[in-house]
């Protein structure tokens, strides 16, 4: 009799809880077990072989509780599913004694030491309660039975912190995409240099950093700034398009939403620098990509982006907050040349994670 994997992803609407539960799937090679996958209905997904896709429609933070509490072990008796291991793709636990448990720990907010936030701020509110509330959450639904998997050794030491034996944290990198870089159509950039920063609109991605940095190097540096292009991933219904507009450097910093996976491969390529100011992240997965086109970096000084970026002489690493650094910083890289090094790209950590699935089902 086949065994029954069930994998709780309820929340994997967008971003990187997306990206893990697309890997999660691409990875499946079993033909042993039955993959049951409790995913968002938006996602419309088909179930396939042995993977049985089931729609939950859970939109809002308090059903999710709700699932994670008592439905699952619900869903489990109402349809006759005795499962003998249970994978959450998303941070915390579920409810449901005696079978073994072994939790996807992504979210770093809960132990970044650079991040402090304030309530009282309707622009962190979110934030403030995925470091503090929701850690406590983390905390509650995690019992010393349960194997853990995170991303990165600083996640691994930062989680065992809380508690949790070391022994039964799995550190699994995420799966790097092969990149050929000859295939990869270059921009057209005119005599403008490019630096290029792919991220979301979160606080803690730090763009007001660079805008900061672009205000004194106007100053300071105006043929500098006549030379470059910086090119954010945001839209300009942003607050940060405000703030780009209230310092008039509309013409340096352009911003253009959203690419495609494809398009973003075309400005690394193309990129002169690439930037990462973020202070708060699992693993940074453009470091790596980045190091692919041999690109300099300049990066913020983290625990993750120091792992990451190992050995790798393109990087230099800044003070998130300090602006007159993160300018100095971009006019020494501009033309800066190094021999030609690289990071060591992991191998794929779904693998470890798999076998770990054959130990504990």
């Amino acid at each position: 009799m086949k065994k029954n994997i069930l994998v709780n992803a309820t929340s994997a609407t967008s971003g990187g809880s997306l990206t893990i539960l697309n890997q999660f799937i691409d990875n499946i090679i079993d033909v042993d077990k039955n993959y049951y996958l409790f995913v968002p209905a938006i996602l419309n997904l088909k179930s396939f072989d042995n993977v049985i896709i089931v729609p939950i429609d859970a939109k809002e933070y308090i059903d999710r509780m709700k699932w994670d509490l008592y439905g699952l072990k619900k869903w489990c008796k109402q349809y006759e599913v005795k499962p003998n291991l249970i994978i959450s793709l998303q941070n915390t636990a579920v409810l449901f004694g005696g079978i073994p448990q072994l939790i996807y720990l992504h979210q770093p907010l809960p132990y970044s030491k650079e991040a402090s936030w304030n309530i009282l701020k309707k622009e962190e509110r979110k934030l403030w309660f995925y470091k503090y509330i929701y850690k406590i959450w983390i905390d509650i639904s995690i019992n010393k039975n349960h194997y853990i998997v995170v991303q990165t050794e600083w996640m691994r030491k930062a989680v065992a912190k809380s508690g949790y034996d070391e022994d039964k944290i799995i550190v699994s990198k995420p799966k790097i995409n092969d990149i050929n870089i000859n295939e990869v159509k270059s921009l057209d950039k005119g005599n403008k240099k490019y630096l290029f920063y792919p991220a979301a609109d979160y606080k803690y991605k730090n763009h007001n950093i660079i805008i900061e940095s672009v205000k004194v190097l106007s100053e300071k540096h105006p043929q500098f700034i006549k030379d470059i292009k910086i090119i954010f991933t945001l839209d300009e219904d942003t607050s940060i398009y405000k703030k780009i507009v209230h310092y008039g450097l509309e013409d340096t910093i352009k911003l253009i939403g959203k690419l495609k996976y494809e398009e973003v491969l075309s400005y690394y390529k193309s990129s002169d620098i690439v930037l990462f100011p973020s202070y708060v992240e699992t693993f940074g997965l453009p470091l790596i990509e980045a190091s692919y086109f041999k690109k300099n970096i300049v990066v913020s000084d983290c625990s993750y982006s120091r792992e990451v970026l190992t050995g790798y002489n393109r990087a230099e690493f800044v003070q998130f907050n300090d602006a007159i650094a993160w300018g100095n910083a971009m006019v020494k890289n501009l033309n800066r040349h190094f021999d030609d090094n690289e990071v060591s790209i992991p191998e794929n950590g779904w693998e470890n994670i798999f076998d770990l699935i054959d130990v504990l089902a």
